[in-house]
């Protein structure tokens, strides 16, 4: 199993996420690591998932809550969040932020407070690794838009399960292989509910509109399981350019 890899049809339980952490763990930096919680699924399910594979390993992490200020519900849901992640024995806290000072429509104010948020604690505590819930839907999305956009095959490869453009900080990825209903289905299995963020029931942009309509796509003959190994295919592509580029710039450093 390759760290590009995107697509697996495998239910979503520890025994499946662990083979995924065992592959970025030789990647880390140090022992230290975040997790960004929305409050949703998919980064409730990882950090529940993270807690029991870091269990065992000497490794510190913590649950980051932005409450974004953009919803009227934003801070409860934050609180509340918190609340159920050190209910659940994970040491969490909220961040505050300011996303109306943002540009954009919603959920382009909300993602970018969320994202400058997470990478500024992180900066600031020492973490090298921030976790994200992206998962095979969101990869998906990622890849249709960038279609739609006229990116060239690096864009098209979307997002790697490890990402370390940011100084001395790297974004993983671990859920990229699980489809969204699979985080659901998790925890359900382990009794707890998540939060719905309402804004995502709009179609207000391209994201939502490709989210909304997966299954007309589908009888179009855009298939899902088609465009997740595509993008596996360019992601290992991708990594192969970047190993020559890292071992160039090397040579001519010596």
């Amino acid at each position: 199993m390759s760290l590009n890899e995107t697509y697996s049809p495998m239910k979503l339980d520890l025994s499946s996420f662990s083979p995924r952490m065992e592959k970025l763990w030789p990647h880390r930096q140090n022992d230290r690591f975040a997790i960004g919680v929305s409050g949703g699924s998919d980064s409730l399910a990882l950090a529940v998932l993270c807690k029991a594979w870091l269990a065992n390993r000497e490794a510190s992490f913590e649950a980051l809550v932005v409450d974004h200020g953009l919803r009227e519900e934003s801070q409860a849901e934050a609180t509340s969040t918190v609340k159920k992640l050190k209910s659940l024995g994970i040491q969490a806290l909220v961040l505050t932020t300011n996303a109306k000072a943002y540009k954009g429509s919603f959920q382009l104010k909300a993602r970018q407070a969320r994202f400058d948020a997470l990478t500024d604690y992180c900066n600031q505590h020492s973490i090298r690794q921030l976790l994200l819930g992206h998962n095979l839907d969101d990869q998906i999305e990622t890849f249709l838009l960038r279609l739609e956009s006229g990116s060239q095959l690096m864009g098209l490869a979307a997002m790697p399960a490890i990402a370390a453009q940011l100084p001395d900080l790297s974004l993983w990825r671990p859920l990229l292989p699980f489809p969204k209903p699979e985080t659901a289905n998790f925890l359900r299995t382990q009794g707890l509910d998540w939060i719905e963020d309402p804004s995502n029931e709009k179609t207000v942009n391209s994201r939502i509109w490709f989210r909304q309509n997966r299954d007309r796509l589908e009888n179009e003959g855009i298939s899902s399981k088609a465009i997740a190994k595509l993008v596996d295919s360019l992601g290992g592509w991708r990594g192969v350019q970047q190993n020559t580029v890292n071992d160039f710039v090397a040579e001519e450093a010596e």
